[in-house]
């Protein structure tokens, strides 16, 4: 049996570490049941993270790992996804390891918007002021309440922000309701 040890790194690509734990899991298991014969691991695997505490991917997953880096007593190789990796792997032999590029680098240096002006003048202080404003769901008549714009002029933005995928209106009971999209939360920055 071959030790194999996943590092999971915070705010990394969750699948740069849970792939390689895939493919060591199934090597051997996988195959011995294609061939009808009994299923057999070849690899051990044990998961960690630096610190031994849970590691938030960066779409948000919780990963816990098995232990901490440092509690791993015996292995036989270590993976590492890494930013700096790419685009090639890279193999260190004090512990053996592979580190290799990590999924999802693309865009790990962007920046959002700097300012709240920075989306005024994207989409201009009106609209700014009601996708802002949709931090939680709203009626018009509650984003009018809550922005001070007059709910004529509420209901025409919203049917541009609407337009232009940023919100998503829903009927409830005689009420619309207006939310953001995953699009118009990016956008807003929060």
């Amino acid at each position: 049996m071959i030790n194999v040890t996943i590092l999971y790194c915070p705010d990394g690509s969750v699948s740069s570490s849970v792939a390689p734990l895939e493919v060591f899991y199934a090597a051997g298991t996988r195959w011995n049941l294609c061939v009808s014969a009994a299923p057999e691991p070849r690899f051990s695997i044990t998961t960690v993270s630096v610190d031994g505490q849970p590691v938030i991917g960066g779409a948000g997953v919780r990963i816990i790992p098995d232990c901490a880096l440092c509690k791993v007593e015996h292995t036989d190789l270590v993976l590492i996804p890494s930013v700096f990796a790419w685009p090639g792997a890279a193999v260190s032999f004090d512990p053996p390891a592979v580190i290799y590029p990590a999924r999802g680098i693309h865009g790990l240096w962007q920046q959002g918007p700097r300012s709240s002006e920075d989306l005024v003048r994207l989409i201009g202080r009106t609209r700014a002021a009601l996708l802002t404003a949709l931090a939680a769901p709203a009626s018009t008549t509650g984003l009018a309440a809550r922005t001070g714009i007059p709910v004529s002029s509420v209901s025409e933005h919203l049917s541009v922000l609407r337009a232009n995928g940023l919100v998503s209106t829903t009927r409830t009971g005689r009420f619309l309701v207006h939310h953001r999209t995953t699009l118009g939360l990016a956008l807003a920055g929060d």
